[in-house]
């Protein structure tokens, strides 16, 4: 038997023995810790909590696309989908955009706000519509926007309704239904698209004149129709007038006067001279 192990026969008394204190040694150290022993059982289970007062019974998809917008599914209010495109926004009554939009409509925009889309390079944005300081509404770009000007180009069959008349330029005519600015003129292009055709003008004379198509690139009326002229189908009438200055180099005017005796003259104005009298009324 090894010197370190000591053999100690165990005895289980049925009652306490008594021990003289005074035979006993001194009391040794205290011996290390035993192992835990296993939990125990566990206690009886609490009252119930009070029931949650909310209503978060929605539920979604297991997976969505990144950055989609969540709309609801059907019509319970309980359950989300997944959307992506037009359908992210669902049903949307009105959509405000920028700082101070406008209050009312379907698509509100700021003040000087505009809808603008990419170019086809896509170097710069183009302005569609919108407004500036001058409160008009402005197809393209208004006056002081620096980026790229557009167009409007309309396609087959398609249709501008006018609810007013349609002034044009700086000082327009005050009545009518296209309204054009003094002394400019409505121009077609030409067939080689070479050069511009002056159609009509209202001339500084206060007459109107028609373009000289064999020549567009001047105002030089074939037929300047003023108050005194009237174009009729197959003849032209004129009134009598005081006699006009000498015309324009290589031009000449023809005219009516009175002869001072009631009677009407027929009259021709060149460049040079005084008038000189074609025919006289019988």
């Amino acid at each position: 038997m090894s010197p370190d192990i000591v053999a100690v026969d165990v005895v289980v008394l049925d009652a306490p023995i008594a021990v003289d204190v005074a035979s006993v040694g001194v009391q040794g150290p205290p011996g290390d810790p035993g192992e835990p022993g296993p939990p125990g059982p566990a206690g009886p289970a609490g009252p119930p909590g009070e029931p949650g007062t909310g209503t978060g019974d929605v539920t979604g998809p297991a997976s969505a696309t990144a950055d989609a917008i969540a709309v609801f599914s059907g019509v319970s209010g309980k359950l989300v989908k997944d959307a992506v495109g037009a359908a992210a926004f669902g049903r949307i009554n009105a959509l405000a955009v920028g700082t101070n939009p406008a209050a009312t409509g379907a698509i509100r925009l700021p003040n000087i706000g505009n809808i603008e889309a990419r170019n086809a390079a896509n170097s710069g944005d183009m302005p569609i519509i919108g407004t500036y300081v001058d409160n008009k509404i402005y197809v393209g770009s208004p006056a002081g926007h620096t980026t790229p000007d557009t167009g409007l180009v309309l396609r087959t069959n398609a249709v501008i309704e006018a609810q007013a008349p349609v002034a044009v330029g700086a000082n327009p005519a005050q009545s009518g239904a296209v309204r054009i600015a003094n002394n400019q003129a409505i121009t077609a292009r030409n067939t080689a698209n070479t050069a511009d055709l002056p159609v009509v003008k209202a001339d500084v004379f206060d007459g109107l004149e028609f373009a000289k198509v064999n020549n567009p690139s001047y105002f030089m009326g074939l037929l300047q129709a003023r108050q005194n002229v009237q174009i009729f189908n197959g003849y032209l009438s004129l009134n009598e007038i005081v006699a006009p200055a000498v015309a324009p180099a290589n031009n000449a005017y023809l005219f009516l006067k009175d002869d001072g005796a009631g009677k009407t003259q027929l009259m021709i104005q060149f460049g040079t001279g005084a008038p000189i009298q074609i025919a006289i009324q019988a």
